[in-house]
Order: C-alpha cells, then structure tokens, then sequence
C-alpha cells in the first residue's frame, strides 16, 4: 500500500531507537508473495519481523480494514489503540513511547 511505503522508513528508524527499551514492531502482510515481501523489505531496509497472513486469520480475527491499520499492544497485551490510516514519524515515535514498558 502506498502510505505503508511512506511509512516504513520512520517505523524502521523508530523500531531501531525503541527495540532496546522493551517495545517490538510485527509487520502483517496481506496476501502477497515470499519474494514481494522480502523485495519491499529488502528496498526499505526492514529489520523487524514480517509475519505472513497468508489464510487472512489476522486480518478477519482483528478485523482489520482499512489498510494500513497500527495495533498498539501494552506490555500485557492488552491492545490499547487501534490506528487506522497513515501516520507521520512523530506519530509513530509518540506511540511507541506510551506502549514502552
């Protein structure tokens, strides 16, 4: 998706300055192939997990649409907020402070 490529540079950038201070970041993919998913990480320099949603399970057990949605996971998790739609690198920073344990 086209926000998710705007995206991922500050949610890797992000993931690295917050990955030390307890917070992770799962990336979701959509029914795209082995070799799409490790060409656009590859492209972007992704280091955090890109879980595969092959048989859609994540999608309809959370019930995600639109895409991209953010889930934001306390370290209980228990899902705090739901974010759908892009979000800006401040966005992103500001989050991963609230859910950093």
């Amino acid at each position: 998706c086209k926000p998710c490529e705007k995206e991922m540079p500050f949610m890797e950038r992000q993931y690295n300055y917050f990955k030390n201070q307890g917070v992770e970041v799962l990336a979701v993919n959509i029914g795209e192939s082995d070799v799409a998913i490790e060409t656009f990480a590859k492209r972007y320099g992704l280091t955090f997990p890109i879980l595969k949603d092959k048989k859609s399970v994540v999608t309809e057990t959370y019930d995600i649409t639109p895409i991209p949605t953010t889930f934001l996971i306390d370290k209980n998790g228990i899902v705090t907020k739901v974010i759908t739609g892009s979000m800006t690198e401040r966005d992103i920073s500001n989050y991963m402070e609230e859910i950093k344990p």
